[in-house]
Parts: structure tokens; C-alpha cells; sequence
């Protein structure tokens, strides 16, 4: 979807989000939602570095475009998937400071978050609001470990200074670089975090 945006170097500036989306054919079947009015836009994309058509170089520049929800739009990446939410066996150890997967694993990813997140309900309808904010917990240490090698929660300063999705991306593009592996993480649960930060930072 991101092709017509990024394909030269140059990012169209004036660029209308939500008409774009009105004009690409996937989304004909959604356009009555696309007729309200938005005061945000959240776009939640898996990394998929296995896919043929994943290009860093492309979610970098997206990264820096889409990086205020009342502009452009707020892009959260989840590494490897979406699904990495439900990937926590316990939510009282820090075993998910340092749950990885092989590129070579992504492809089964969604049967292996599956098996091994025994700690979260099947059902997101079933998670409650304090497991939601364990997981937020825990993505919020693993997001500033990977980062600054620190794995408390974060203070506000350090969250905007070192957790934006671009600096995340980097880390993680290190360890895909160097380790053909990715940190387990969700970073569309920050979204809770963006709108309530006092709530979730020390």
C-alpha cells in the first residue's frame, strides 16, 4: 500500500491520507467509513522481513513521515506481527525482556504465538484491563531495552527521546542484521501510551 507514497525519494507533502485510501481498490467495500470525519489516523503494519517486498530503506522514510496521529497518521510497527501481543508464557517473569524468532520462523509465527502465549486469552474480547496493562508493561521494558539496554519502564523523557517508532526500527534492524532474528515486540499497544502517558511511564 505504502508503494504510490514512497516511490521516488521525494515524499509528496501535501499529501491527503485519507483520500489516498479512497482511491485505492482494497478499501472500496470500507468507504462509508472513510466518509467520517477523523481527528486521528493509526496505521498498524507487521515488519515482515521475509516478505520479498520488505524494504528498510522504505519503512525508515514511512517511519518519519507518519509520525503524528492528527497529521499524517501515527505508524506503529509490530515485530514480527500483530500477534506478538498474545506471545508472553508469563506475565510475572521477564522472559519476554529476551523472546526472539528466527526471519526463517516468521512464516509459522502466528501457530508459535499461539502455542507458546499461554498467559493471554485467545479471545482479545477476554483480556482484561490489567493484563492489557501487563502487556503494555512489558512491551514498554522490551521496547526500551532493545533500545538503550535499560529494561525498567521508561520515565516520559526517555519514552519520546529513545521509544519513537524510528529508533525502534533501528534496533531492531540491527538484530535482523546481525542475528537474522527479531525481538519479539508490540508496538501498537503504545497507542494506550501516546493518549494516557502519565498512566503508563514513571
Amino acid at each position: 500500500m505504502l508503494e504510490g507514497i514512497f516511490d521516488g525519494e521525494e515524499i509528496d507533502v501535501d499529501l491527503d491520507f485519507l483520500e489516498y485510501l479512497r482511491s485505492c481498490p482494497t478499501v472500496k467495500d470500507d468507504e462509508s467509513v472513510l466518509e467520517r470525519r477523523f481527528v486521528d489516523i493509526y496505521l498498524i503494519f507487521d515488519m515482515d522481513p521475509q516478505d520479498q517486498g520488505y524494504d528498510p530503506e522504505r519503512l525508515k522514510k514511512a517511519l518519519k513521515y507518519f509520525d503524528d496521529s492528527t497529521e499524517n497518521g501515527k505508524l506503529y510497527i509490530n515485530y514480527p506481527m500483530l500477534e506478538s501481543y498474545r506471545h508472553i508464557g508469563n506475565l510475572d517473569d521477564d522472559s519476554y525482556l529476551d523472546l526472539s524468532v528466527a526471519v526463517n520462523d516468521i512464516g509459522n509465527y502466528k501457530q508459535i504465538a499461539a502455542r507458546d502465549g499461554t498467559a493471554i486469552p485467545s479471545d482479545i474480547n477476554r483480556i482484561d484491563v490489567e493484563t492489557w496493562s501487563k502487556i503494555i508493561e512489558l512491551n514498554l521494558r522490551k521496547a526500551n531495552r532493545i533500545t538503550t539496554g535499560d529494561g525498567s519502564i521508561p520515565d516520559r523523557v526517555s519514552y519520546e527521546r529513545c521509544l519513537d517508532q524510528s529508533n525502534i526500527f533501528g534496533a531492531e534492524r540491527k538484530i535482523l542484521e546481525s542475528e537474522q532474528r527479531i525481538s519479539v515486540l508490540n508496538t501498537s499497544v503504545f497507542n494506550v501510551v501516546d493518549y494516557n502517558p502519565g498512566r503508563y511511564l514513571t
